[in-house]
C-alpha cells in the first residue's frame, strides 16, 4: 500500500531572510498557533483552520468572484470585492474564480519532500554565509512529526535548521527535536515572566514554556543553540521588575543570547486583510531599551535589537 506522505499547511517560504537566525535563510511558516497574542506580527497564521485573505490592491473589480460564491458572501462597493465574514464559510471557492490574487487561502497544504526541494534551491547561499532553514509560524511545535521529518530531510542535505518557536507543546517531542544534530539554532520566545500577564496579553499563562525552556536548558549541548527572544511592547512587559526577573531566569538556567523584538504595527494590516481589527501597542522608547540592554548585558547576556 502506498503511504500517502504528511501534509503541514503553510502560509509562506520566506527566501534570503536574515533575521531568523544566522546566515542567509529560508523561512517556513506554518498556519496555526496555540497562543493569541495580542500583539501578533503575523495573525493569519494564528488560527489552525483554512481562512480567506483578501489583497483589495490586486482586485480589478471584474465580479467573477462574486459568481462563484454561494453565500453571497462578496460585493463590489465602490470598484473593489468586500467580504462579509459572518456569511463566507471559508469554502474558498472564490480563490479559484479570482485570476487577479485579490482573493486567496491563507495557507497551502505542502509536503515535507516539497518544501525541502524549495529551501534546497538556495544552498549555495546557507553554506557560504552559516544559514539555512527556518522552521516558524504560527508554531511549529504544533506539527512535531512533520517538522521532525524536515529536519531529518535537511539533515540529509547537509543543510542546517533553525527552530524558532513559543515552546509551548509537547515537551518531549520539543527536546527530541532539539537534540538532533540537523538542528543548530534554537529562537525560543520569552513574551513575560509573569504567568498571569502573559495570559493576559497571549491566552495562555507560560508554565510550560519556561519548564519547557528549563529542560533545554539543562541540556549543555542544547543550550548552545537557544538564543532568547524577547517582543517588548510598551506598558505590558518592559517594566524594570519583569525585565530583571527574566534576567534572573537566564542567569539562573546559564542562557547567554537574547535578542529584543521592539513592538511594531505590521500585524495591523494583515489582520484586516483577513477581517479582523488588531489592538494598536507602542514600541518601548529607546531610553527604555538601553535600559533593557543594560539590565541583560550586566547580567553576562550578549544583547542584540532587532529592527531598530
Amino acid at each position: 500500500m502506498t503511504q500517502i506522505p504528511m501534509t503541514a499547511p503553510v502560509g509562506s517560504i520566506q527566501k534570503f531572510s536574515v533575521e531568523d537566525g544566522p546566515g542567509i535563510r529560508t523561512t517556513i511558516f506554518f498556519k496555526g498557533c496555540p497562543l493569541r497574542c495580542a500583539w501578533c506580527h503575523n495573525p493569519e497564521m494564528i488560527d489552525f483552520g483554512p481562512q480567506l485573505i483578501l489583497l483589495t490592491n490586486r482586485c480589478i473589480g471584474c465580479g467573477y468572484c462574486i459568481e462563484a460564491c454561494p453565500n453571497g458572501a462578496l460585493a463590489l462597493v465602490d470598484g473593489k470585492i468586500e467580504v462579509d465574514r459572518s456569511a463566507c464559510d471559508t469554502c474558498l471557492l472564490c480563490v479559484d474564480a479570482c485570476y487577479a490574487g485579490a482573493l486567496a487561502s491563507v495557507a497551502e497544504e505542502k509536503t515535507a519532500e516539497e518544501l525541502m526541494n524549495e529551501a534546497a534551491k538556495d544552498s549555495g547561499f546557507y553554506g557560504h554565509t552559516g544559514g539555512g532553514i527556518t522552521l516558524s509560524g504560527g508554531e511549529m511545535l504544533s506539527r512535531p512529526a512533520f517538522v521532525e521529518e524536515m529536519v531529518r530531510l535537511a539533515y540529509e542535505r547537509g543543510i542546517g535548521v533553525c527552530l524558532d518557536t513559543s515552546g509551548h507543546g509537547d515537551g518531549d517531542a520539543l527536546f527530541r527535536i532539539a537534540s538532533h544534530p540537523g538542528v543548530t539554532d534554537i529562537l525560543y520566545d520569552i513574551k513575560c515572566m509573569n504567568p498571569e500577564v502573559h495570559a493576559e496579553g497571549t491566552g495562555v499563562d507560560n508554565r510550560l514554556i519556561l519548564d519547557n525552556l528549563r529542560r533545554l536548558a539543562a541540556d549543555e549541548a542544547i543550550r548552545q543553540k537557544i538564543t532568547i527572544r524577547m517582543p517588548l511592547i510598551k506598558g505590558y512587559n518592559d517594566t524594570e521588575p519583569l525585565i530583571e526577573e527574566t534576567a534572573a531566569f537566564l542567569i539562573q538556567n546559564e542562557l547567554q543570547r537574547a535578542t529584543l523584538l521592539p513592538y511594531h504595527t505590521l500585524g495591523v494590516s494583515k489582520s484586516e486583510r483577513i477581517g479582523e481589527r488588531a489592538r494598536v501597542f507602542e514600541p518601548p522608547s529607546q531610553s527604555t531599551l538601553d535600559s533593557i540592554r543594560t539590565v541583560l548585558e550586566q547580567a553576562g547576556i550578549e544583547v542584540d535589537i532587532l529592527g531598530l
